[in-house]
């Protein structure tokens, strides 16, 4: 029963923090483009990400205590930062060579 109960926790917070992540990459891209570096950023970052998955586990009626539910947020935040930062500034096409409305908005300035 104790092992049932810790499987299905330990799904919902699987789940609870794809879910998070995901709500969580367009702010880390807004503030990593409003020129906050990585050490800026994350502190927002994990408050967001704790405040997030605190909603969600109270959703699912997830007991977390506040030393895990701290280190899932800083988990969770470290990711989202990982994926959305760029760190190889070559592999970024310039704006003429996009697609979409940054390509236009190029095109037609120059």
């Amino acid at each position: 029963m104790a092992a049932t109960k810790s499987n299905t926790q330990n799904t919902a917070l699987f789940v609870a923090r794809n879910d998070v992540e995901y709500i969580l990459e367009p702010v880390a891209e807004a503030l990593l483009l409003a020129n906050l570096s990585r050490a800026e950023a994350l502190p927002s970052l994990r408050i967001a990400a704790q405040r997030s998955l605190r909603l969600a586990a109270d959703d699912r009626d997830l007991k977390i205590s506040a030393r895990q539910l701290k280190e899932l947020a800083a988990n969770v935040a470290e990711r989202v930062i990982d994926r959305v930062e760029v760190t190889d500034l070559d592999a970024v096409p310039p704006v003429s060579k996009r697609r979409g409305l940054p390509a236009a908005m190029a095109a037609r300035l120059a």
